[in-house]
């Protein structure tokens, strides 16, 4: 736990958000570390929003000198492949393009070459672009552990006319999993001493309760058609800036807890493993965690608000049973984020959630609930 008694520093990303207009800010930003920037991203993030950033930097002191895809996850072995790569080491800053896994990789290689980096987010499906933690993956494709950085991004430019013009599922697995920080977070805290930081980080996690999930389902039809709104805009700076910022406050242990824990299960199945979101996930596990904390309230708030955005509120929209969850259960129970509960849990316990909500789905199909 962050004890403010020790030397306690938070550094933050600032962050722009608008049109095609954004990235001409960017020159400006930028140009104060250096003129030689590399871009690593994926291709379908480098294609959309390349000739935007081209445009945006034509006048600019600043030069972007190669466009690097950064694979497919990111992984140590690909981190290390990029840091010696000569066209990244010759930049004098790093500019991450996409989605998390992109810009997680970017954050990765700046940070071990100890260069400036800026992130132009193409999606909004996590707060990687402001965060200075990234989510690591072995080569097999699975969750292995964070990397943890001593500073996230510099600034982030968030186009948000790319972002309205991409798949909406990024934006609606993005919303289901910025949600869970507000619950995950005052779980995790129950019954501690967390101190200022930690208690800053539940404050900001506000704004992804009930002004987030008052946008969501307009944002997801916005996003759907294409358009740049408020709505959209909103739901997207949520999403990256606070779910992010909370991050950079809370601590590690307390960013997630039982929602993300059954998600990690959950994705041990070979069928969950494609074709299925994180975000997506994680607001059903949500529904576990209420179930497995006996909490009636929010399990009705939020239950509503997965049907409201068709997130899934039963396994059978998973493809499972309840004869599927047992290893589900027992990874659960060894991911890092149920280290910090209230009480411990069991994979006994986690079952039994499990069976409450297939119970409670069947009596509100029935008109009992």
């Amino acid at each position: 736990m962050t004890n403010i008694m020790d030397t306690v520093t938070i550094n933050m990303a600032s962050f722009s958000i608008g049109g095609d207009e954004v990235y001409q800010l960017a020159g400006r930003y930028c140009a104060p570390y250096g003129k030689h920037a590399v871009v690593i991203g994926g291709p379908v993030a480098i294609a959309k929003a390349k000739d935007s950033l081209e445009a945006g930097f034509w006048d600019s002191q600043v030069q972007i000198d190669h466009y690097i895809e950064f694979g497919t996850d990111c992984t140590w072995e690909r981190v290390e492949e990029l840091c010696a790569d000569g066209r990244i080491k010759e930049a004098d800053m790093i500019f991450g393009v996409g989605g998390g896994k992109a810009i997680d990789t970017a954050k990765t290689v700046a940070g071990k070459l100890d260069r400036p980096f800026f992130t132009f987010p193409t999606i909004a499906s996590t707060c990687a672009a402001v965060t200075s933690v990234a989510a690591m993956y072995s080569t097999e494709h699975r969750f292995s552990g964070v990397g943890e950085f001593h500073h996230p991004a510099v600034h982030a430019f968030i186009n948000a006319r790319i972002i309205a013009e991409s798949p909406y599922v990024y934006l609606w697995a993005g919303i289901g999993d910025s949600i869970a920080k507000f619950y995950e977070s005052r779980l995790s805290a129950r019954n501690l001493d967390v101190g200022y930081v930690n208690e800053m980080g539940m404050m900001i996690t506000c704004m992804v309760n009930r002004p987030l999930m008052d946008i969501a389902v307009q944002a997801v039809n916005d996003n759907k058609a294409g358009k740049d709104t408020r709505e959209l805009r909103e739901a997207v700076l949520h999403i990256i800036v606070s779910t992010g910022y909370a991050s950079l406050f809370l601590d590690v242990d307390m960013n997630s807890c039982a929602a993300h824990a059954v998600n990690f299960g959950l994705v041990e199945l070979p069928s969950l493993r494609t074709g299925h979101y994180h975000g997506e996930l994680v607001a059903f596990g949500l529904l576990v965690m209420f179930m497995l904390d006996g909490n009636q309230k929010d399990l009705e708030t939020v239950y509503a608000f997965n049907q409201s955005m068709g997130l899934p509120v039963r396994l059978s929209q998973l493809g499972l049973t309840l004869d599927d969850i047992g290893g589900v259960c027992e990874k659960a129970c060894t991911t890092l984020d149920i280290r910090i509960m209230p009480y411990k849990v069991t994979p006994g316990m986690y079952q039994e959630a499990f069976r409450k909500l297939e119970e409670y789905n069947k009596k509100k199909d029935k008109g009992e609930m």
